[in-house]
């Protein structure tokens, strides 16, 4: 009986992890064909490194409605992500410090992280265990270098972290469509 009762589990238990594998397969499948095309990226929160200048503006209430130092709402302002072909559209609004020996970025009011054109690397890949689908690019300004990790999960849910060469880290969430 107890043979019995260990088998069944056992069939169970295998038959469950690979209908997950075989999900998440799928998924990457899915957001795989979506990256590899034409898409747009429009973010519903910044996730800025926090620092005293930061933590003081959010707690002013100037970050606005459900914001603070750490996450800000941007629905509804605007910002996106666009490939068109092998070109990239970025408008991203930046919210986090400049760091040391940003000399160029200081001839300037525009703290948005804007480009238009060709960028340097583009790699897509699947992440780990096929739960979701991950692109690297690097665009570079005039003044400026960045490095964007964009993960696609199932449902087209995305997290996109930039690093930039004078600027603290910022990760985005929002969602892609086709």
């Amino acid at each position: 009986m107890k043979a019995l009762f260990f088998s069944g589990l056992c069939a169970i238990l295998l038959l469950g992890c690979t209908a997950s594998k075989q999900g998440n397969e799928t998924a990457a499948a899915e957001t795989n064909a979506l990256v590899t095309g034409d898409f747009e990226i429009i973010s519903t929160w910044a996730n800025p490194i926090g620092n005293s200048a930061l933590n003081r503006t959010g707690a002013q209430g100037a970050l606005g409605v459900d914001s603070n130092a750490g996450r800000v709402n941007i629905a509804g302002n605007t910002n996106y992500v666009r490939k068109i072909g092998d070109s990239l559209s970025v408008y991203l609004p930046y919210y986090g410090t400049r760091t040391t020996g940003a000399t160029p970025l200081m001839e300037t009011t525009q703290s948005s992280i804007i480009f238009e054109g060709i960028p340097n690397t583009y790699t897509v890949t699947t992440g780990r265990n096929g739960r979701f689908t991950q692109v690297l690019f690097a665009i570079e300004t005039e003044k400026e270098r960045y490095s964007f990790l964009v993960k696609v999960f199932s449902k087209n849910t995305v997290t996109m972290d930039v690093t930039a060469t004078h600027r603290n880290r910022i990760q985005y969430e929002g969602r892609i469509e086709k």
